[in-house]
C-alpha cells in the first residue's frame, strides 16, 4: 500500500456558509488527487488562525474577515520560517488594490473569486495540492540491514522494497559505506545502495544541506548550531565539519529567511 502525503489546509474565513463550501468544494476534489490525503481544519478569523501556531502547506483565506483582514494575515505568515502556499478568496466588491497588495506578497499561490466555477476552484486548488505534493514526494528503494557481516556484503541475498516519504519527515541522511545511505524519519530507518550525492540531488533544493562529506541534515529539524555540530529538534547531535560549517550557516541563514518551500 503507497502511503499518502498529507496536505495540511486551512480555509479562514468569517462566514459560516463560506467555510463550509469551501471544505464541501475540497471534499469533492480528494478523489482526484492521487496519493494525497488532505487534512482541514477552519477558522473563523484570521486572529485565532495566527494563534494556533500550527503550520499548514495551503491557506485559503478570506480578504475580508474581521479584526486583521487576508493581506494583513498573510504579511504575518511571511515573517514565519514554515510559510505556507497561500490562495486568497474574494467576494463580489473591487478587488483591484487587494489583489495588488497581494500579488506583493510571496507566499501568494493564486486567488479565488466567489463567482469562480466549481471546474475553476477544482483547477487552482489541485494545481497548488499537487505542486505542494510533488516537491516533497521522495521515491526510493531500502532493505532491511542484517546484524551478520558476513551475509551484509552478499548483496544478491537482499530484499529491496520500495518506499514514498515526505521529504518533510526526513531529519537527516548519513552515509555508511560507498554507495550505502541511511534516511532516518520518524524514529524509523532506511538503508539503500544509492550515494549521498545521488540522493541530495533527489532532495527539495534549499531544504537540506551537508553538515559533514558523509552527512547531510533537513534545515527545518535544525534546532541550533554549534562549533562542531548540529543539534537537532530531534534530540540528535550531528557533526559539523569546519570545510562545511561556512557552507551550512549559510545556507541556514537563507532557509530562515526565505521560508521553506518558497515557489
Amino acid at each position: 500500500m503507497v502511503e499518502k502525503i498529507e496536505v495540511h489546509i486551512a480555509v479562514v474565513d468569517d462566514k459560516l456558509s463560506s467555510r463550509k463550501k469551501i471544505t464541501e468544494k475540497l471534499d469533492v476534489l480528494r478523489p482526484s488527487l492521487e496519493n494525497v490525503k488532505l487534512k482541514i481544519k477552519t477558522y473563523e478569523n484570521g486572529v485565532l488562525f495566527l494563534a494556533s501556531n500550527s503550520n499548514y502547506d495551503l491557506v485559503i483565506l478570506s480578504y475580508k474577515i474581521p479584526e486583521m483582514d487576508g493581506i494583513q494575515v498573510a504579511t504575518e505568515l511571511e515573517l514565519r520560517d514554515i510559510r505556507p502556499r497561500v490562495l486568497f478568496f474574494f467576494g463580489h466588491d473591487d478587488i483591484i488594490k487587494p489583489l495588488q497588495k497581494a500579488t506583493q506578497l510571496r507566499v501568494t499561490a493564486g486567488f479565488i473569486l466567489e463567482s469562480d466555477s466549481e471546474e475553476e476552484f477544482q483547477f487552482q486548488v489541485s494545481n497548488v495540492i499537487k505542486a505542494i505534493s510533488n516537491i516533497h514526494w521522495l521515491e526510493f528503494e531500502y532493505y532491511l540491514v542484517d546484524n551478520d557481516p558476513a551475509l551484509e556484503r552478499k548483496r544478491e541475498k537482499r530484499n529491496y522494497y520500495s518506499k514514498k516519504i515526505d521529504t518533510r519527515k526526513i531529519s537527516h541522511i548519513a552515509s555508511t559505506s560507498k554507495n550505502v545511505v541511511t534516511i532516518y524519519a520518524d524514529d524509523e530507518e532506511f538503508t539503500t545502495t544509492e550515494s549521498l550525492k545521488e540522493f541530495f540531488d533527489k532532495l527539495p533544493k534549499g531544504e537540506f544541506e551537508y553538515s559533514d562529506r558523509r552527512i547531510v541534515i533537513n534545515l527545518g529539524f535544525v534546532h541550533s548550531i554549534g562549533k562542531k555540530a548540529v543539534y537537532l529538534t530531534t534530540d540528535e547531535e550531528v557533526s559539523l565539519t569546519a570545510i562545511h560549517g561556512e557552507t551550512f550557516r549559510k545556507s541556514y541563514d537563507k532557509y530562515l529567511l526565505e521560508g521553506i518551500g518558497d515557489w
